[in-house]
């Protein structure tokens, strides 16, 4: 069994960088992933086929995490989709400085900016 076997992590700005590096090392490590980007279609659909082929289930949803409005139908889409967020990584909403509060407030494992739940 993989170290994030069933477990779903909601990663925002995921389509490049570290957030994509970040992605690929939950894939590998077995979790489901839905992501955000902000305009690359294309970059979204490639990224999503490289963390499928780690067999896992991956999604990306074109989002505005900066946004409460677009953050709250964002959780709601994955829940809908993945079933649970088991993990948030969100690197926009860190500058910005949005408090944990709903939607983020009630997830099972508390904010984790720029790092790793373990």
């Amino acid at each position: 069994m993989k170290l994030l076997e069933n477990k779903t992590a909601l990663i925002t700005g995921a389509t490049r960088g570290i957030g994509k590096g970040i992605a690929e090392t939950y894939a590998k490590h077995g979790a489901n992933v839905a992501f955000t980007y902000s305009s690359s279609v294309e970059a979204a659909q490639i990224l999503e086929k490289e963390l499928a082929s780690y067999g896992v289930k991956a999604k990306g949803y074109q989002s505005n995490a900066a946004e409460f409005d677009a953050a709250q139908e964002l959780a709601d889409e994955v829940l809908k989709e993945f079933g649970s967020i088991d993990v948030l990584i969100g690197f926009p909403l860190v500058p910005l400085g949005l408090p944990l509060g709903p939607p983020w407030g009630s997830l099972k494992t508390p904010w984790v900016p720029f790092g790793f739940p373990w």
